[in-house]
């Protein structure tokens, strides 16, 4: 049983360090994931394997492993955040098209832009993350070709979400 909860632990921990990837700026992967270690600690900790305990137990590790799963296979917290912000990415994506790199940080709905400018290829790069080791950021209008990609996120046919190697 400790064993099942350190595992457990580990998964939700990586799900936390790899928010950057998830992209969540309203936090919902790491709530969840605390959520989930929370329960699973609960389980393991606080109730007491008695005979009819164990369905308490199972049913409380299932839930808390179905929400880290989810996070991880739907990536909704960055499909939730977008799909708020997606007018105002939209609205600076054209902005920058018109009058040029953004240089200064910009709120665009929930995301802050720490730099926004138009590829070579024609896609518009807006970087939320500028990590000197690997930016990330959305891509509006994203062709596959064009960037060192450590990870791609699709989001929809125009949007992708991107981290750079």
């Amino acid at each position: 049983m400790k064993s099942a909860i350190f595992v457990l632990l580990v998964v939700a921990l990586s799900i936390v360090m790899s928010a950057r990837v998830i992209f969540d700026p309203l936090g919902v992967t790491v709530i969840l994931a605390l959520v989930a270690m929370g329960l699973q600690c609960v389980a393991g900790v606080v109730i007491p394997l008695t005979k009819g305990s164990y369905l308490k137990v199972g049913l409380i590790y299932a839930v808390g492993t179905a929400m880290i799963v989810l996070v991880a296979v739907t990536q909704f917290p960055l499909r939730m955040t977008f799909a708020l912000s997606e007018t105002a990415l939209q609205r600076l994506a054209a902005e920058v098209v018109e009058q040029g790199p953004l240089t200064e940080p910009a709120q665009a709905g929930l995301f802050t832009i720490a730099k926004a400018s138009v590829h070579p290829n024609g896609s518009v790069f807006l970087m939320t993350d500028p990590d000197p080791s690997g930016p990330a950021g959305f891509v509006y209008q994203y062709t596959g070709s064009g960037y060192n990609i450590w990870s791609e996120y699709r989001i929809d046919d125009s949007w992708h979400f991107i981290a750079l190697d």
